[in-house]
């Protein structure tokens, strides 16, 4: 999934362990090329070729090992971080252009981002192309992460808020690469719009049908307590 610091594994993984790590958000060559030409569209260059195709059919599709670490994160918190990474793709403008009002760009929001992608991404990208359904498996969510093995694949989920120490415990043991130690990389606050996606981040509040949208979820139920999610809510709802 995009924007759930996989960034930062991948580049710690890279730098630091002896096994080649691809950074991908699909496995399907089709859904990757209609995003790179949709980038296209909006005269935004798509930063490197995705290799998830390749991957499908030369690794998974031929039974092959392979490891696959997938990330959760808090689905509004997913969403805003993506709206801002891509900014000028939905806004039209760079973030240090932009001269609107912060209600003007909550209506952007709305209005332009694919709200579902978190809550559908397991369905839509891993179980269709891996016929794995995570709803089926256990997660603890006191524990924050899971590991099994499936056929041929060995998967971990982790999710993004487990404390880096632990990250990097689990990643460890799940790689065999005993010096690993997760670094963070293309961290939001060091962006561009980094002024004003904290500004926004500390003004924006939703209405509880937009919540419900987005915690009243398979998706967040199962990788979420209830009062995790009570809480996440209680801080965004329009009061």
């Amino acid at each position: 999934m995009a924007k759930v610091a996989s960034t930062s594994i991948y580049h710690s993984i890279k730098s630091q362990c002896d096994v080649t790590p691809y950074h991908i958000h699909s496995l399907d060559d089709h859904k990757i090329k209609e995003s790179e030409a949709l980038a296209l569209s909006h005269h935004i260059i798509p930063d490197s070729r995705q290799v998830g195709g390749l991957i499908y059919q030369h690794q998974l599709k031929q039974n092959k090992p392979i490891k696959i670490i997938t990330c959760v994160r808090d689905p509004l918190e997913r969403n805003l971080s993506a709206f801002f990474e891509a900014f000028q793709y939905h806004t039209g403008v760079r973030p240090e252009d932009w001269k609107g009002s912060q209600e003007e760009l909550l209506q952007v929001y709305h209005t332009k981002l694919d709200h579902d992608y978190p809550i559908l991404w397991f369905e839509d990208e891993l179980e269709r192309m891996t016929g794995i359904n995570v709803y089926d498996l256990a997660f603890d969510h006191s524990l924050m992460w899971s590991s099994q093995k499936i056929g041929n694949i060995d998967l971990l989920i982790l999710r993004t808020d487990l404390a880096d120490k632990i990250k990097s415990q689990v990643l460890r043991e799940f790689l065999g690469c005993e010096s690993f130690e997760l670094k963070r990389y293309n961290v939001g606050s060091n962006k561009p719009y980094s002024l004003l996606y904290r500004h926004f981040l500390e003004s924006a509040v939703f209405p509880q049908a937009y919540l419900s949208r987005l915690y009243d979820t398979q998706y967040a139920n199962f990788f979420y307590s209830k009062e995790e999610i009570k809480a996440s809510i209680g801080k965004r709802l329009i009061k």
